[in-house]
């Protein structure tokens, strides 16, 4: 499915356009506030907008302006009331692709925005390709070749994302997002077991395509061929810098022992020659008198 956003504070309107986007299998997810919805471009990848102009906060104009000025191009419909000849102009001359007045018929809101999401933003298509991959949003399905499986709905946001940011960390917080939206509650462990759920398709249609784990950074989907290719260079580099740690510990461990024994044998002669001097007595000659050390020590006492 593909996911849009829409800008719209009246709740009830906001519910029924939500369920009619929803039976075209398109999720919505809703913000009534510039600010909010400003918040959540910047965490999930949109694939359309649609705004209203009357917001608590402002104009909805100013949101589309921004984007529009930061070089944003996501397609974007203007749902208002104001339906006067400049109100309308002016809404397309701030970027809007297309301009609905209130009241509209649902079938055609939900014909505008398919036909917004049918046109090209960039690298974005409706059918994405990766690799050997083709999601295919609108049948809820990922292929590789002639082999295809069933996503669900998280699974297929996700992978969207995945594929729009190929080989670059998407960071948790973002897929959660992308699989369930900022407004709906996620467990802690919902998105691990999806991505669980979604190796093991990316196993049965025998995809080359993997989903990794970058700790501490975020997810990211590589060409599982490469991924051996580096797992292979990293045990390498890991097992040559750990001969090399214990040939370094070796030789520490060598030059301490070699020092310590050193330092124990000066040691030892200085305590010798001191005890020494303590324990023989001088005559007024300066002839050592016998103290029964001739024993230990004979050539002391020899004329």
């Amino acid at each position: 499915m593909n996911r849009i956003l829409l800008l719209e504070d009246h709740e009830r309107l906001a519910r029924l356009i939500c369920k009619g986007l929803a039976m075209a299998g398109i999720v919505a997810d809703v913000f009534s506030r510039i600010d909010h919805a400003m918040a959540a471009l910047q965490q999930v990848p949109y694939q359309a907008l649609v705004i209203d102009r009357g917001v608590p906060d402002g104009d909805g104009l100013s949101l589309l302006q921004h984007l529009r000025a930061a070089g944003n191009a996501i397609p974007c419909l203007v749902l208002t009331a104001r339906t006067e000849l400049h109100d309308r102009v002016e809404g397309l001359d701030a970027g809007a692709d297309d301009y609905l007045a209130k009241p509209f018929a649902m079938e055609e809101l939900v014909a505008r925005v398919r036909a917004l999401l049918r046109r090209p933003v960039e690298t974005r298509t409706l059918e994405p390709q990766c690799g050997d991959l083709t999601l295919r949003p609108a049948d809820s399905l990922i292929c590789c070749g002639d082999k295809c499986e069933i996503l669900a709905q998280a699974e297929m946001q996700i992978m969207l994302l995945l594929v729009h940011r190929y080989k670059e960390s998407v960071r948790h917080s973002a897929l959660e997002a992308a699989g369930w939206g900022l407004s709906e509650a996620v467990t802690p462990n919902a998105l691990d077991v999806t991505l669980h759920r979604i190796r093991r398709k990316l196993l049965a249609i025998g995809s080359q395509q993997w989903i990794v784990n970058r700790r501490g950074i975020g997810y990211a989907l590589q060409d599982r061929k490469k991924l051996n290719s580096i797992s292979f260079k990293t045990l390498l580099a890991f097992f040559v810098s750990m001969i090399l740690s214990i040939s370094l510990i070796v030789f520490v461990l060598d030059a301490v022992y070699f020092f310590k024994n050193s330092i124990f044998s000066e040691t030892d002669v200085n305590d010798f020659a001191k005890n020494f001097s303590q324990e023989i007595l001088y005559n007024k000659e300066g002839i050592p008198e016998r103290m029964g050390l001739e024993l230990e020590y004979p050539w002391l006492f020899e004329v």
